[in-house]
């Protein structure tokens, strides 16, 4: 399953009047995903089914982490910190791109084993939210018999469509579906850094 969403997923649709998930809907959501589903949340899937007042819900307890805002796009170089891993084959070390970055919170770090981290660089002097640490912008994790795998990427047409994106969609996919070893010890406190 494939979430690339917003919002309250439990109400019906704004403009195109899509129904909304049944009561259960997310709780049946997340037991799938235990039961062995593989899930994937590409950029604002970690702005879905939030309470607003960052306390983490079980959906956000399970994607790893929630969306707090962002500042204006900017090119930014992401650094993979587990090359090892199936996913990440294709991305380069310090693949640099233009994207709208999201800035996170309640991240489980209990629970998610890092893949990659943004550097904002130099946009640390331009835009105040991101003079931080380098911080997670890939991750995966495993819930139960099921896999967890979750992208920041994903606002700008120009990123779905970069070949090295859509290659790394692709081994994702394979990945959540199950295939080769899951390699998701949690390393959050290993590899991301705090000053």
């Amino acid at each position: 399953m494939i979430f690339c969403t917003q919002g309250d997923l439990t109400i019906e649709g704004g403009k195109d009047g899509s129904p909304g998930m049944p009561e259960n809907g997310v709780a049946e959501l997340v037991q799938w995903v235990k039961d062995g589903g593989g899930f994937m949340g590409f950029h604002n899937a970690t702005d879905t089914l939030r309470e607003g007042d960052q306390k983490p819900t079980p959906y956000i307890k399970m994607i790893g982490a929630e969306f707090v805002g962002h500042g204006a796009q900017f090119t930014g170089t992401v650094e993979v910190v587990d090359p090892s891993h199936p996913t990440m084959a294709s991305i380069p070390q310090n693949w640099e791109l233009n994207e709208e970055w999201y800035l996170f919170g309640n991240f489980n770090k209990d629970t998610i084993h890092v893949l990659a981290l943004l550097d904002p660089g130099n946009e640390r002097t331009k835009q105040k939210s991101y003079n931080i640490p380098n911080y997670p912008v890939i991750w995966c994790s495993t819930l139960g018999k099921g896999r967890v795998y979750s992208s920041a990427l994903g606002h700008r047409e120009d990123v779905w469509t970069s070949p090295v994106f859509q290659k790394n969609a692709k081994a994702a996919m394979k990945w959540a579906l199950g295939e080769g070893e899951a390699q998701t010890t949690p390393n959050f406190n290993e590899v991301v850094p705090t000053e």
